[in-house]
């Protein structure tokens, strides 16, 4: 019943995440996500993106850093790069996985130059690439010619 109410959803998702002991995990943020309408390609609506935050910050925060990931698990990398300027816009940074799955998905779409800028964003953040993500971007230079 709550997954077609999602005023309903993101109230219980906040209320269960203030409960003494309990936290959501990466699967409980993905399921909010589906019901929200991130499943079927669309945006998520601002307001209930401000309604999280009105209520936790660091959970927007997070809500956000993985719905940029799952845009590019699913090889979504405009939509990525657009949820990525609303976590900005928001005022929140990417996490370190998030930078990962962004340069990847960006590689994987032979867009070596937007890897490359975010990147440099990352390591200006203060995070390295992933083994498996830096061995792709390796390639992709090399095989660009941009590295020798």
């Amino acid at each position: 019943k709550l997954a077609k109410t999602p005023q309903l959803s993101v109230q219980f998702f906040m209320w269960a995440g203030q409960q003494i002991g309990y936290s959501h995990t990466t699967s409980v943020y993905d399921t909010l996500l589906g019901i929200l309408g991130c499943d079927k390609n669309d945006r998520i609506p601002e307001h209930w993106l401000r309604d999280i935050g009105n209520d936790d910050r660091e959970v927007l925060g997070k809500l956000l850093n993985l719905l940029v990931r799952k845009c590019c698990l699913n090889g979504m990398w405009n939509l990525a790069l657009e949820e990525l300027g609303r976590l900005k816009d928001f005022g929140y940074k990417p996490s370190s996985s998030t930078y990962n799955a962004l340069v990847r998905v960006f590689l994987e779409a032979n867009r070596v130059d937007t890897a490359r800028l975010l990147h440099r964003e990352m390591l200006n953040a203060g995070f390295k690439l992933n083994v498996s993500v830096l061995d792709r971007f390796v390639y992709a230079l090399c095989k660009d010619g941009k590295w020798r």
